[in-house]
């Protein structure tokens, strides 16, 4: 799974929970959540990903390649940083 072609919020938590190891459940818990929230997310109930969550997985499993931008929006703030191609 490429970072880059996760475009919805079910598959951005997915990739990033994957990342650490866990499971939904010992994922939860680190982040001091509910399994059943992350489950609602990743299963696609939910359609926008919290900025609370957001905020705690940055904090709790820090990621260079992961930012908020990206787990918010799907977008990637490294793209902005490159130069143009000629």
């Amino acid at each position: 799974m490429k970072k880059n072609n996760l475009k919805n919020p079910s598959e951005r938590l997915k990739y990033v929970r994957q990342k650490t190891g866990l499971s939904q459940a010992e994922f939860a818990f680190a982040l001091g959540e509910k399994t059943s929230r992350i489950n609602s997310i990743e299963s696609g109930k939910q359609l926008k990903f919290p900025c609370d969550l957001a905020e705690k997985i940055l904090q709790i499993f820090p990621e260079p390649d992961i930012t908020f931008k990206w787990m918010i929006t799907g977008e990637d703030d490294s793209a902005q940083l490159k130069p143009p191609s000629s």
